[in-house]
């Protein structure tokens, strides 16, 4: 339960900084690039939030891999 807890705090984290992110984008450069680095920063932050959980919950990546 608290790789969950841990899991979703830190994905809801990464989509508010991708969030952050986008916007800054879309105000300096324009709309395609800010839509391109906003859902390459989502959909990664699932992947790195997942290896961050195992790393804090065992202090190891052995059993990174499923």
């Amino acid at each position: 339960m608290k790789a969950l807890i841990l899991y979703v705090g830190l994905v809801v984290t990464g989509a508010v900084l991708s969030a952050l992110l986008g916007v800054y984008i879309e105000k300096a450069f324009s709309s395609a690039a800010s839509l391109i680095v906003f859902l390459a920063c989502f959909f990664s932050n699932f992947a790195i939030s997942w290896i961050v959980v195992i790393y804090i919950m065992d202090g190891t990546l052995r059993k990174s891999q499923a």
